[in-house]
């Protein structure tokens, strides 16, 4: 019998990767933060960090902060293929200092 070797391509799942994560959104994008970067994926687990924040951000209505935009376009509810959130994004958005409403400007 005559054996010869097979030759395989190799399956190429950057592009798949890099697809996904164009079709996904920051949902938490912060100006300073390079458009460009990678997007990640937003998992039940983020999304219960998320959430919590938003909710406490939104309570302080009595000061105006630099997150009033981002909160007030949070999504309702998660959907895990098109919402994602740079990773400095995230950082940025969920720390929440004790006192941070001290450092806004109170609305008259």
């Amino acid at each position: 019998m005559d054996e010869t070797p097979l030759s395989m391509k190799k399956r190429n799942n950057k592009n798949k990767k890099t697809n996904n994560t164009n079709q996904r959104k920051c949902i938490i994008h912060y100006s300073s933060v390079n458009s460009k970067s990678e997007i990640g994926q937003l998992t039940p687990i983020t999304w219960q960090k998320m959430k919590p924040t938003d909710d406490q951000r939104n309570t302080s209505k009595d000061c105006v902060s630099e997150f009033d935009e981002i909160c007030d376009s949070f999504p309702h509810e998660p959907n895990f293929i098109s919402h994602g959130f740079h990773r400095q994004c995230y950082m940025i958005f969920t720390n929440i200092k004790k006192n941070y409403c001290k450092s806004m400007i109170f609305k008259m």
